[in-house]
């Protein structure tokens, strides 16, 4: 009798499973807007990513990990490490092609009417019902495709006896708004205005003393009745930096003669 019995679940089951298949099958064929929704998903260009990722920043003291300020840990991590803002501006790729999928979907063909599905072997509701799954199913299999992002800090005592963590799940929306205040920053580090701003009477004394308080293009100094300048060597004006390298000590004549021209050669 047993045997019956689990003969005739093993025949409901297999007919219930062929029953859900044989309708998604149906769907798959006459369904326009799963149609549409399977064609923008496959046209898709998604950045091979892993689908998790965790980054590490060790902190210098407890009192330091327990007041820590999230986001201005999260800005330093992004600054600091061209890997790490490289991987979540794929990640933010991916995330902005799965906002352009739902605007596809949402714009492609309308939900199958009654009338679509008269003549086919399935009832109307069911076959909504399943129309639906499919394309929340390509849904998901594009979110899949942004990773999820860990951040943990941590410090552990000098002695090695004591460790302390702290962790983060950051979505990705918030990480594009970090990126992109990362991106300003840069920005304006880049910019004319912020390297003439790294010009403090403390550089141009050691510029000046590193020189010899000499004009090193003409030789002249103060005691010959000119004035000195520090001048950038490449010109702000056309990306030069406010750094050791780029600096030297002129007279006033010199460097406005010079104003700012550069040759790659170096002779200016």
């Amino acid at each position: 009798m047993e045997i019956y019995v689990l003969i005739g679940i093993c025949v409901f089951v297999t007919a219930l499973i062929a029953y859900h298949y044989t309708g998604m099958d149906l769907v798959r064929k006459t369904s326009k807007r799963y149609a549409y929704a399977k064609e923008k998903y496959d046209s898709i260009n998604f950045e091979k990513l892993n689908h998790d990722y965790t980054f590490s920043k060790r902190m210098n003291s407890k009192a330091q990990l327990e007041k820590m300020n999230l986001e201005r840990q999260l800005i330093l991590i992004i600054s600091e490490s061209s890997d790490i803002k490289e991987s979540i501006r794929a990640g933010i790729r991916n995330n902005q092609r799965l906002i352009g999928f739902r605007a596809q979907i949402s714009d492609g063909p309308p939900q199958a009417k009654e009338e679509d599905v008269v003549n086919l072997k399935i009832s109307y509701s069911r076959y909504v019902r399943i129309e639906t799954a499919l394309i929340s199913s390509l849904e998901r299999a594009v979110q899949r495709k942004v990773p999820r992002y860990h951040f943990r800090f941590t410090y552990t005592s000098p002695k090695g006896r004591n460790s302390y963590q702290k962790s983060a799940d950051v979505n990705i929306d918030t990480l594009t708004y970090l990126v992109g205040l990362v991106d300003c920053t840069d920005r304006y580090k880049q910019s004319a205005q912020y390297q003439r701003s790294l010009m403090s009477n403390s550089l141009r004394y050691d510029i000046m003393q590193r020189d010899g308080f000499r004009c090193v293009l003409c030789g002249r100094s103060a005691k010959d009745g000119v004035q000195l300048h520090v001048d950038h060597i490449i010109p702000v004006s056309k990306g030069g930096k406010t750094e050791w390298s780029n600096l030297r000590t002129l007279c006033q004549d010199c460097n406005l003669g010079k104003s700012n021209k550069y040759t790659h050669n170096g002779i200016n």
